[in-house]
């Protein structure tokens, strides 16, 4: 077995090094052929990840490691060619984490490489899909996510959480999950509702004339650095799970929203809607922020939502 590891050098707070140090003795210590990339800009890992899984075949299977954070993990996904004769492996060091999270992933980087090197258990993950218009008649832009995409105030959040001034040192005390809630704190206040359709599996369909705040579209259960919009979504079936959060008074909002970490922001089922399909079409009359997997998507008014036929073959432990 061939192991190509692509890293993310930012993730870490600076501790890259000594962190591809110790994974690399223990490389070395096992004998096992490997190849390491570091990315330098955007995109690197999406690219990195497409030359690698070329390769990929009966007579020459490959485990393909990101370490990083969850958007490394993005673009990984992005780039892989999914095959049954891929596997791939994940070594957490970003702040938020939701994908280690919502899979039970080991959190210390050497155990988690003795997961991937020595696999007990791998899971056939599906990966979500992502097409977003400015109308229902364009072609659109394609993405992937693996964790969730949403569309409106939790998508806002994601933006700004990227270029948040106090994400570095949030990070740097271990706290860098609750960037996320500090940035929606902020800008709760000021995001508008937007009237949204939403057609579930081409046949049920539901109108918000009253507006929504934002609809996630869950492959895993967390999100946003904890938040557990979709208790019940399991990331190896064959459907995705909707939170959609139809407008309430702001100020009700900022009770809700903590409630999310436990997953009983559920219980406001006047305002709060968990959905299940295989496919979803949203279409909302004002262009909204879009997101997958936290990184940006642009700003669009149609979003299309399914999941990709061949699974990914993720090590669990």
């Amino acid at each position: 077995m061939f192991y190509y590891f692509i890293i993310n050098p930012s993730s870490s707070s600076g501790k890259h090094k000594t962190l591809w140090r110790e994974i690399k003795e223990q490389l070395e210590k096992e004998e096992i052929n490997y190849k390491i990339a570091a990315t330098k800009k955007t995109g690197d890992a999406k690219r990195l990840a497409r030359e690698a899984s070329l390769q990929v075949s009966e007579t020459n299977p490959c485990t393909i490691v990101a370490i990083g954070g969850d958007g490394t993990v993005n673009e990984v996904v992005n780039g892989l060619i999914l095959s049954p004769f891929l596997s791939f492996g994940y070594i957490p060091t970003g702040s938020g984490n939701d994908l280690a999270r919502g899979l039970g992933l080991s959190k210390e980087p050497l155990e988690a490489l003795a997961f991937i090197l020595h696999p007990k258990e791998k899971k056939a993950v599906r990966i979500g899909k992502i097409v977003t218009k400015d109308n229902e008649e364009e072609e659109g832009e394609k993405r992937r996510f693996i964790i969730s995409s949403g569309a409106g105030f939790d998508a806002a959040v994601c933006h700004h959480s990227i270029q948040s001034k106090i994400k570095n040192m949030l990070n740097f005390l271990h706290f860098g999950k609750l960037t996320y809630l500090f940035t929606a704190l902020k800008l709760l206040m000021k995001y508008p509702y937007t009237k949204a359709e939403l057609v579930l599996d081409n046949q049920n369909r539901k109108e918000y004339q009253r507006g929504i705040l934002f609809s996630a579209f869950m492959n895993t259960r967390y999100e946003g650095g904890g938040f557990l919009f979709c208790p019940e979504a399991e990331p190896c079936d064959d459907f995705l799970d909707i939170c959609l959060v139809e407008k309430l008074p702001k100020l009700m909002i900022l009770c809700v929203l903590p409630t999310a970490f436990f997953g009983k922001h559920v219980i406001f089922k006047k305002m709060v809607h968990i959905e299940r399909c295989k496919k979803a079409v949203l279409t909302m009359e004002e262009a909204v922020p879009i997101h997958t997997d936290g990184e940006n998507a642009g700003v669009k008014k149609v979003v299309e939502v399914s999941l990709e036929e061949q699974p990914l073959n993720f090590i669990i432990r």
